[in-house]
């Protein structure tokens, strides 16, 4: 109907329509930061830290099987300016511009610049990911050759993005 297609634009443009799980208690002691979408924008976009930004599925059992322990991975790295922060995917609404189309999805994003992430594609194992972060935080120019090159590659999809005054006439559907 046309009131329910209205009420649903007006919930996508006030930002109602995002999923989120409860903000969880005690984050800031978790080594492993649990990221929900109404605490997104505080653990990722505004912090001051580099992000080891992970996308899952949570309790899947064959998950959980190849997924490294992301609390080892933020042992290793305690000495460097670095957060490990998890989004549960199927309950928590993900960015489109970070293409989580594949479970887990690893991204880093630097401190320096919010929306230049890059992709962990490699094995996903502790000591692939540590050593990735220590290769990319101690190493400038190698982070600035993996953005070029995953910007030209994923860089086709571009998410649709509406002005804050758009207004709608339904009647004239």
């Amino acid at each position: 109907t046309v009131e329910t297609l209205s009420e649903l634009c007006e919930n996508l443009l006030k930002g109602n329509l995002y999923p989120s799980q409860p903000l969880p208690q005690n984050n800031d002691t978790n080594l492993v930061k649990i990221c929900v979408h109404n605490n997104y924008e505080e653990l990722v976009l505004k912090s001051s830290k580099d992000i080891l930004f992970i996308v899952g599925l949570g309790k899947f059992p064959v998950n959980q099987e190849y997924e490294p322990n992301y609390g080892n991975v933020a042992l290793h790295l305690k000495e460097y300016n670095v957060d490990i922060v998890y989004m549960e995917a199927e309950v928590n609404y993900v960015p489109f511009e970070y293409n989580a189309n594949c479970y887990p999805t690893i991204l880093f994003i630097p401190h320096t610049d919010k929306n230049n992430f890059i992709r962990f594609e490699e094995h996903r194992t502790e000591e692939n990911i540590v050593a990735f972060l220590k290769n990319i935080i101690g190493n400038p120019d190698m982070l600035k050759l993996k953005q070029e090159d995953q910007k030209f590659r994923y860089n086709s999809k571009k998410p649709l993005i509406v002005p804050n005054d758009f207004e709608m006439d339904f009647d004239k559907l």
